[in-house]
Protein backbone atom coordinates (compact mmCIF):
# COMPACT_ATOMS: atom_id res chain seq x y z
CA UNK A 1 0.00 0.00 0.00
CA UNK A 2 2.92 2.36 1.34
CA UNK A 3 4.62 1.65 -2.67
CA UNK A 4 1.01 3.37 -4.06
CA UNK A 5 0.78 6.02 -2.07
CA UNK A 6 4.54 6.89 -2.73
CA UNK A 7 3.91 6.38 -6.50
CA UNK A 8 0.71 8.78 -6.78
CA UNK A 9 2.60 11.63 -5.04
CA UNK A 10 5.40 11.35 -7.62
CA UNK A 11 3.27 11.84 -10.48
CA UNK A 12 1.08 14.21 -8.73
CA UNK A 13 4.54 16.16 -8.07
CA UNK A 14 5.69 16.25 -11.37
CA UNK A 15 2.49 17.37 -13.04
CA UNK A 16 1.68 20.58 -10.51
CA UNK A 17 5.22 21.51 -11.07
CA UNK A 18 5.68 20.84 -15.18
CA UNK A 19 5.29 23.84 -17.20
CA UNK A 20 4.45 24.14 -20.81
CA UNK A 21 5.86 27.86 -20.97
CA UNK A 22 8.73 29.75 -18.88
CA UNK A 23 11.63 31.72 -19.47
CA UNK A 24 15.38 31.24 -20.43
CA UNK A 25 17.60 33.94 -18.95
CA UNK A 26 20.17 36.00 -21.30
CA UNK A 27 22.46 37.24 -18.90
CA UNK A 28 25.04 40.08 -20.26
CA UNK A 29 25.81 40.84 -16.65
CA UNK A 30 23.25 41.85 -13.05
CA UNK A 31 22.13 44.90 -14.62
CA UNK A 32 20.93 43.22 -18.12
CA UNK A 33 19.16 40.42 -18.60
CA UNK A 34 16.88 39.59 -21.23
CA UNK A 35 13.81 36.65 -21.18
CA UNK A 36 13.64 34.42 -23.62
CA UNK A 37 9.99 32.77 -24.13
CA UNK A 38 10.73 28.86 -24.33
CA UNK A 39 8.02 26.18 -24.69
CA UNK A 40 7.90 22.64 -24.41
CA UNK A 41 5.65 21.56 -27.12
CA UNK A 42 8.30 21.30 -30.03
CA UNK A 43 5.20 21.67 -32.57
CA UNK A 44 5.43 25.30 -31.32
CA UNK A 45 8.94 26.12 -31.63
CA UNK A 46 8.39 28.18 -34.54
CA UNK A 47 5.91 30.38 -32.84
CA UNK A 48 7.74 30.74 -30.02
CA UNK A 49 10.59 32.07 -32.21
CA UNK A 50 8.22 34.32 -34.04
CA UNK A 51 6.97 35.81 -30.62
CA UNK A 52 10.43 35.94 -29.18
CA UNK A 53 11.79 38.10 -31.96
CA UNK A 54 8.58 40.24 -32.19
CA UNK A 55 9.56 40.70 -28.52
CA UNK A 56 13.02 41.61 -29.34
CA UNK A 57 11.94 44.07 -32.19
CA UNK A 58 10.20 45.98 -29.61
CA UNK A 59 13.86 46.37 -27.60
CA UNK A 60 16.39 46.18 -29.75
CA UNK A 61 15.33 46.76 -32.88
CA UNK A 62 14.60 45.48 -35.99
CA UNK A 63 18.12 43.75 -36.86
CA UNK A 64 18.53 41.63 -33.58
CA UNK A 65 18.05 38.20 -33.96
CA UNK A 66 17.96 35.44 -31.49
CA UNK A 67 21.03 34.53 -31.77
CA UNK A 68 22.79 38.25 -31.62
CA UNK A 69 20.80 39.16 -28.41
CA UNK A 70 24.04 39.14 -26.13
CA UNK A 71 25.74 40.95 -28.67
CA UNK A 72 23.21 43.68 -29.04
CA UNK A 73 23.17 44.31 -25.42
CA UNK A 74 26.30 44.45 -24.81
CA UNK A 75 26.67 47.36 -27.74
CA UNK A 76 23.43 49.04 -26.01
CA UNK A 77 25.59 49.09 -22.50
CA UNK A 78 28.92 50.41 -24.08
CA UNK A 79 27.42 53.06 -25.96
CA UNK A 80 27.37 55.30 -22.83
CA UNK A 81 30.89 55.08 -23.23
CA UNK A 82 30.93 56.89 -27.02
CA UNK A 83 27.39 58.30 -26.52
CA UNK A 84 26.65 58.99 -22.99
CA UNK A 85 23.46 60.75 -23.46
CA UNK A 86 21.62 57.51 -25.07
CA UNK A 87 22.25 54.37 -23.54
CA UNK A 88 20.01 51.30 -22.43
CA UNK A 89 20.94 51.26 -18.25
CA UNK A 90 19.10 48.08 -16.87
CA UNK A 91 16.81 45.73 -18.42
CA UNK A 92 14.74 42.73 -16.55
CA UNK A 93 11.97 40.94 -16.50
CA UNK A 94 8.83 39.62 -13.71
CA UNK A 95 6.51 36.84 -14.40
CA UNK A 96 3.13 38.08 -13.41
CA UNK A 97 0.92 34.72 -13.95
CA UNK A 98 1.55 31.39 -15.70
CA UNK A 99 -1.25 28.66 -15.06
CA UNK A 100 0.03 26.52 -18.43
CA UNK A 101 -3.11 28.13 -20.60
CA UNK A 102 -2.01 31.94 -19.85
CA UNK A 103 1.06 33.54 -19.39
CA UNK A 104 1.98 37.06 -18.64
CA UNK A 105 5.39 38.66 -18.26
CA UNK A 106 6.27 42.09 -18.54
CA UNK A 107 10.12 43.41 -19.36
CA UNK A 108 11.36 46.13 -17.47
CA UNK A 109 13.79 48.85 -19.04
CA UNK A 110 15.95 52.26 -18.28
CA UNK A 111 16.85 54.14 -21.13
CA UNK A 112 19.21 57.19 -20.38
CA UNK A 113 18.48 59.45 -23.09
CA UNK A 114 19.06 62.77 -21.44
CA UNK A 115 17.72 61.63 -18.30
CA UNK A 116 16.64 57.66 -17.51
CA UNK A 117 13.41 56.79 -19.39
CA UNK A 118 11.24 54.15 -17.20
CA UNK A 119 9.07 51.66 -20.01
CA UNK A 120 7.56 48.51 -19.20
CA UNK A 121 5.83 46.45 -21.60
CA UNK A 122 3.23 43.37 -20.64
CA UNK A 123 2.95 40.07 -22.63
CA UNK A 124 -0.17 38.51 -22.59
CA UNK A 125 0.00 35.13 -23.94
CA UNK A 126 -2.18 32.18 -25.36
CA UNK A 127 0.58 29.01 -24.00
CA UNK A 128 -2.09 26.79 -26.69
CA UNK A 129 -0.64 28.83 -29.49
CA UNK A 130 1.82 30.49 -28.69
CA UNK A 131 0.57 33.77 -29.56
CA UNK A 132 -0.02 37.17 -27.49
CA UNK A 133 -3.33 38.30 -26.82
CA UNK A 134 -4.37 41.53 -28.32
CA UNK A 135 -7.15 43.40 -26.57
CA UNK A 136 -10.08 43.67 -28.70
CA UNK A 137 -9.64 39.38 -28.80
CA UNK A 138 -10.27 39.09 -25.07
CA UNK A 139 -13.16 41.45 -24.29
CA UNK A 140 -15.87 42.75 -26.11
CA UNK A 141 -16.42 46.44 -27.24
CA UNK A 142 -18.26 47.23 -23.86
CA UNK A 143 -14.51 47.17 -21.79
CA UNK A 144 -14.21 50.72 -22.33
CA UNK A 145 -17.55 51.77 -21.03
CA UNK A 146 -16.97 49.35 -18.10
CA UNK A 147 -13.72 50.17 -16.90
CA UNK A 148 -13.98 54.46 -17.65
CA UNK A 149 -16.79 54.65 -15.47
CA UNK A 150 -14.69 53.66 -12.95
CA UNK A 151 -11.60 55.52 -13.59
CA UNK A 152 -13.75 58.65 -14.60
CA UNK A 153 -14.82 58.93 -10.97
CA UNK A 154 -11.85 58.61 -9.57
CA UNK A 155 -10.33 60.97 -11.83
CA UNK A 156 -12.80 63.58 -11.36
CA UNK A 157 -12.79 63.67 -7.70
CA UNK A 158 -8.59 64.36 -8.48
CA UNK A 159 -9.83 67.36 -10.60
CA UNK A 160 -11.54 68.63 -7.95
CA UNK A 161 -9.38 68.00 -5.31
CA UNK A 162 -6.57 70.19 -7.73
CA UNK A 163 -9.16 72.68 -8.77
CA UNK A 164 -9.62 73.95 -4.94
CA UNK A 165 -5.65 73.57 -4.75
CA UNK A 166 -4.78 75.81 -7.51
CA UNK A 167 -7.85 78.47 -6.14
CA UNK A 168 -5.94 78.27 -2.40
CA UNK A 169 -2.61 79.08 -4.18
CA UNK A 170 -3.93 81.98 -6.01
CA UNK A 171 -2.93 79.76 -9.35
CA UNK A 172 -6.39 79.41 -10.86
CA UNK A 173 -7.50 80.07 -14.54
CA UNK A 174 -11.04 79.73 -15.59
CA UNK A 175 -9.48 77.60 -18.93
CA UNK A 176 -8.49 75.00 -16.99
CA UNK A 177 -12.07 73.61 -16.06
CA UNK A 178 -12.83 73.40 -19.57
CA UNK A 179 -9.57 71.43 -20.43
CA UNK A 180 -9.67 69.32 -17.12
CA UNK A 181 -13.85 68.28 -17.93
CA UNK A 182 -13.61 67.55 -21.31
CA UNK A 183 -10.46 64.95 -21.11
CA UNK A 184 -10.87 61.67 -22.87
CA UNK A 185 -9.13 59.74 -20.68
CA UNK A 186 -9.72 56.73 -22.93
CA UNK A 187 -7.52 57.86 -24.87
CA UNK A 188 -4.96 57.35 -22.60
CA UNK A 189 -5.42 53.22 -22.23
CA UNK A 190 -2.75 51.24 -23.13
CA UNK A 191 -2.41 47.82 -22.52
CA UNK A 192 -3.83 44.97 -19.73
CA UNK A 193 -2.00 42.31 -17.80
CA UNK A 194 -3.82 39.25 -16.59
CA UNK A 195 -2.98 38.21 -12.91
CA UNK A 196 -4.41 35.45 -10.62
CA UNK A 197 -7.16 37.28 -9.36
CA UNK A 198 -7.92 39.96 -12.04
CA UNK A 199 -6.80 42.45 -14.71
CA UNK A 200 -4.69 45.55 -14.57
CA UNK A 201 -5.68 47.77 -17.16
CA UNK A 202 -2.65 50.31 -17.52
CA UNK A 203 -2.75 54.02 -18.78
CA UNK A 204 -0.49 56.31 -20.12
CA UNK A 205 -0.73 59.10 -17.83
CA UNK A 206 1.71 60.99 -19.44
CA UNK A 207 -0.55 62.41 -22.07
CA UNK A 208 -1.90 64.41 -18.99
CA UNK A 209 -0.44 67.56 -19.57
CA UNK A 210 -2.26 70.09 -17.83
CA UNK A 211 0.19 72.06 -15.30
CA UNK A 212 -0.80 70.42 -12.38
CA UNK A 213 -0.24 66.92 -12.26
CA UNK A 214 -1.67 65.94 -8.80
CA UNK A 215 -4.62 65.02 -10.90
CA UNK A 216 -3.24 63.01 -13.36
CA UNK A 217 -4.97 59.36 -13.54
CA UNK A 218 -3.49 56.57 -12.35
CA UNK A 219 -0.91 54.40 -14.30
CA UNK A 220 -2.67 51.50 -13.32
CA UNK A 221 -6.62 50.36 -12.75
CA UNK A 222 -7.27 46.59 -11.31
CA UNK A 223 -10.84 44.95 -11.97
CA UNK A 224 -11.05 41.74 -9.75
CA UNK A 225 -12.76 38.78 -12.51
CA UNK A 226 -15.84 39.74 -10.56
CA UNK A 227 -15.50 43.24 -12.20
CA UNK A 228 -14.23 42.76 -15.84
CA UNK A 229 -16.21 39.23 -16.35
CA UNK A 230 -19.36 40.28 -18.17
CA UNK A 231 -17.24 41.94 -20.60
CA UNK A 232 -14.80 39.08 -21.21
CA UNK A 233 -15.98 37.30 -25.20
CA UNK A 234 -16.88 33.61 -24.70
CA UNK A 235 -14.43 32.44 -27.17
CA UNK A 236 -11.58 35.03 -25.01
CA UNK A 237 -8.54 32.71 -23.92
CA UNK A 238 -8.87 34.00 -20.44
CA UNK A 239 -11.63 32.55 -19.50
CA UNK A 240 -9.80 29.54 -18.52
CA UNK A 241 -8.87 31.82 -15.77
CA UNK A 242 -12.63 32.09 -14.44
CA UNK A 243 -14.52 29.13 -15.44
Amino acid sequence: MKKYVILIFILISTNCFSQKMYIKEVKVSQDLIYPLVIMDDAKLKEKANKLNNLILKTYLGINVTLNSIKDALLKEQSDAKTEPYSYLEFLSYNVIFNNNELFTFDINSFWYVKGTENETKQYNINVSTGELILMQQAFTENLHNLIDKKVKIEFQKRITQSITKLKNKGNWNEMYKEDLQNYKIETMLLDFRITENGVNFIYDNQLFSHGDMDCRPNELYFFSWQEIKSVIKKDSPINSVIN
